[in-house]
């Protein structure tokens, strides 16, 4: 699901990042701001050790005090919604992936492509 959703905001010109759990996610968003986040709210898996949502969302609202990003949270349709310390859009799973971009569009808006001129040859 993260190739889909990367892929579909790259192709609507948005410079994304990725990370593979909320560690990642930590130490990659200490040292950039974004103007949105694009969050999957899920559990770690049987076994795993590391952040869970909740220390995500916890961090993020406290790293992000003074000037929040527009936030939107993935969560699996029939999943007990969390507390969210920071408000967002909520997108059910499945969902169809327009759900994304329209939600982006509503917290940032559209995304203009630059294009770079070719050098001479």
């Amino acid at each position: 699901m993260r190739a889909t959703v990367t892929e579909y905001l790259r192709d609507r010109g948005y410079d994304t990042a990725t990370a593979g759990t909320y560690d990642a996610a930590i130490a990659h968003l200490s040292d950039y701001r974004h103007d949105a986040i694009v969050t999957d709210v899920q559990g770690l898996p049987r076994g795993e050790e590391g952040a869970n949502f909740a220390q995500f969302n916890q961090w993020v609202a406290t790293a992000y005090r003074s000037s929040a990003p527009a936030m939107v949270y993935l969560l699996h349709k029939g999943a007990r919604r969390p507390h969210f310390r920071l408000e967002g859009a909520v997108i059910k799973k499945p969902f169809p992936i327009e759900a994304l971009g329209e939600a982006l569009r509503e917290r940032i808006g559209h995304q203009i492509f630059r294009r770079i001129p070719s050098a001479p040859v």
